[in-house]
């Protein structure tokens, strides 16, 4: 597949599984959307430690806040300790908006059909984010390889050139 994409995104359930154990074999770097509970920072911390005890190859990871209302004590003091006190806690965060629930019934990215949105803008950040920090593990030799790095793909959300495929969308999720 690495001849054929440069990227490749696989959605998992939460939780450690055959399933989920093959794609921390198969992958460079985790992305992990994580709601700012107990619960989700407790499920964090087991599949960092589940990484960390792997006798095989160890995928970076990279968290992400997500569905966060800043209206709520328990999200905002949940965002400041992990932001602050881990370094796998990307600094990027996707707000619990209408707009983002929205994805399923436009069955598109934010980007695509919301471009000037806080939405989309909010994952242009995170996007932006996870080019950086993939850049710099790539450049530390922290990547698996320089082959499977990832190439930078932006959406050209303003451009209208952009396009959602969804001909190109799985079956499985159209």
């Amino acid at each position: 597949m690495e001849g054929e994409y440069d990227l490749v995104f696989l959605d998992c359930p939460p939780s450690i599984s055959l399933v989920s154990e093959n794609v921390v074999q198969a992958a460079d770097t985790l992305l992990v959307p994580l709601i700012p509970t107990t619960l989700s920072v407790r499920t964090f911390d087991q599949l960092t430690e589940f990484i960390a005890a792997s006798d095989g190859h160890r995928p970076g990871v990279l968290a992400f806040f997500s569905m966060v209302d800043r209206r709520k004590r328990l999200h905002l003091q949940i965002v400041e300790q992990l932001s602050t006190g881990r370094s796998d806690v990307a600094a990027a965060i996707i707000p619990a908006l209408s707009l983002v629930e929205q994805m399923t019934v436009h069955r598109a990215p934010v980007p695509v059909f919301a471009p000037r949105s806080r939405a989309a803008h909010c994952y242009e950040e995170l996007w932006a984010e996870l080019e950086q920090r993939t850049a710099t593990a790539s450049s530390t030799g922290t990547s698996r390889s320089t082959r499977r790095r990832a190439t930078s793909y932006r959406l050209r959300s303003r451009s209208a050139t952009a396009r959602w495929d969804r001909s190109r969308t799985p079956s499985a999720i159209r």
